[in-house]
C-alpha cells in the first residue's frame, strides 16, 4: 500500500520487492515511524563486476524522519559491497523525491544524460569502490573504473600537491575533460579511501562506549533508553576539548583508535574524512550538531573551557577495517609517537598507508 501511493502499479511493486535468488538474494530495508510505513528500500546484492545494481528507494519526505531514513538508505546500499569490487548502482525513485535526490548527487550519484548531452534522464547512477585506492593499485582500480564508466583516468594517482594545485583530469565519454579536487573525487568513488602520495591523518582516539553507539561495534543488543541516532547519519559529529583544533582540516582522513578506558580494544577500527571543523559553544553544538553525535549536552558541558567552548568535527565516508590493528601492532612497526594516542596524533602519508594495508589486509 505505501509502494502504491507512489502511483505504482503491480507489476512494478512486485520487481521492487522481489525477494531475489538463492545465488544474489535481494536487500530489503523497511523504516516505519510508529506503526506508519514511511521508507522501503532493496538492491542487488551482486558480487559480480559485469553486473549492475538497481537501488529501489521511496521515501514519504513530508515525514519529519525523512532524511534521516534516506541518510540510512543510501549509506547501507552503498556500503554493501565486497572489498575492492567495484560496481555501478543505479538508482529508482518517486517523481517527487527531492530530498532523496539532493542527498544521492551529494553521496557521489551523477545523472545519466540523454543524446544531447544536455538533457538528463530520469535516472542517477553511482559507481562504488570499497577500499583503498593507492600508488600501487592505480592500476587496476583505472582498469574497472574505465569500464564500468566509461570515464578515463590518469596513467597515475595525482599526489596531494596535484590534487590541491589542478585536481584529477577525467575524460567523459564524449570527449569533453572535468577537473575534480580530492575531495569530490573521494566522493564519486565512495567509500573509497584515496591514498593520495603525501596525504597524511590523524589517529583520534574513541572511548568504547561512544564508539559503540557511532560505528555499530558488536554486541548483543543496544543501550537501554537510549536511541543511537548518530549510527544512522551519512555525516556524524565529534566533540572534542578544543586543543590543536587546527590539525582537523576538511578533506583530511581520520582514523579511529579505541582508547583502552572502560576497558576498551585499543585498537584502530576504521578510517573517515573531515568534512568540517570549528571551535563553538556548547549552545551552538548542541543546537546544530547533537543528534549526529553521541554525547550529551551534560558531556559536552564537561569537555568545554571557561568560555564554554568546544571543538567540533564532522566526518563522513566511514570504513571499517577488515583486520583492527592494535595498540601493541602499532608500536612494534613504529607507527605512532611515545604519547601513547592519549590524544590525536598527525601521521604521515607513509604511516597511513601501512596502517590502511593492514587493516584492508595488503
Amino acid at each position: 500500500m505505501f509502494l502504491m501511493s507512489f502511483q505504482m502499479n503491480k507489476e512494478y511493486i512486485s520487481e521492487i520487492l522481489h525477494p531475489g535468488t538463492s545465488s544474489s538474494p535481494r536487500i530489503r530495508m523497511v523504516a516505519k515511524g510508529g506503526y506508519r510505513v514511511i521508507g522501503f528500500a532493496s538492491w542487488d546484492n551482486s558480487r559480480d563486476l559485469r553486473r549492475g545494481r538497481f537501488l529501489h528507494l521511496y521515501v514519504d519526505e513530508n515525514s519529519p524522519l525523512s532524511e534521516l531514513i534516506i541518510d540510512h538508505f543510501l549509506e547501507a546500499s552503498i556500503r554493501d559491497s565486497a572489498l575492492l569490487h567495484p560496481v555501478i548502482m543505479a538508482l529508482n525513485t518517486g517523481p517527487e523525491q527531492p530530498k532523496t535526490v539532493a542527498t544521492a548527487l551529494q553521496c557521489g550519484f551523477l545523472p545519466i544524460f540523454g543524446d544531447d548531452d544536455r538533457s538528463p534522464r530520469n535516472e542517477l547512477v553511482k559507481f562504488i569502490y570499497n577500499g583503498p585506492i593507492s600508488k600501487g593499485s592505480w592500476y587496476n582500480f583505472k582498469e574497472n573504473f574505465e569500464a564500468l564508466t566509461n570515464f578515463t583516468l590518469p596513467e597515475r594517482i595525482p599526489t596531494l600537491s596535484e590534487f590541491d594545485n589542478t585536481g584529477i583530469r577525467i575524460k567523459t565519454g564524449n570527449g569533453k575533460y572535468s577537473c575534480l579536487d580530492l575531495f569530490d573525487f573521494e566522493t564519486l568513488v565512495s567509500p573509497a579511501i584515496v591514498l593520495s602520495p603525501g596525504r597524511d591523518a590523524l589517529i583520534v582516539p574513541v572511548r568504547k562506549k561512544y564508539a559503540q553507539n557511532f560505528f555499530a561495534l558488536p554486541r548483543t543488543q543496544l543501550d537501554l533508553f537510549f536511541s543511537p541516532e548518530a549510527l544512522f547519519h551519512i555525516e556524524k559529529a565529534y566533540f572534542r576539548s578544543y586543543r590543536n583544533a587546527s590539525l582537523f582540516e576538511p578533506g583530511k582522513l581520520v582514523l579511529f583508535y579505541i582508547s583502552g578506558s572502560d576497558g576498551g580494544s585499543k585498537e584502530i577500527i576504521g578510517c573517515g574524512r573531515i568534512t568540517y571543523s570549528e571551535i563553538i559553544t556548547v549552545d551552538k553544538a548542541s543546537l546544530l550538531l547533537e543528534r549526529q553525535g553521541v554525547l550529551s549536552r551534560e558531556e559536552l558541558s564537561g569537555i568545554a573551557n571557561k568560555d564554554n567552548l568546544i571543538h567540533a568535527f564532522t566526518f563522513d565516508n566511514y570504513s571499517r577495517f577488515q583486520f583492527k590493528i592494535s595498540f601493541d601492532q602499532l608500536k612494534l612497526k613504529k607507527l605512532i609517537s611515545d604519547a601513547n594516542l592519549v590524544t590525536a596524533e598527525r601521521i604521515s602519508s607513509k604511516k597511513l598507508n601501512k596502517i590502511c594495508e593492514m587493516g584492508f589486509g595488503n
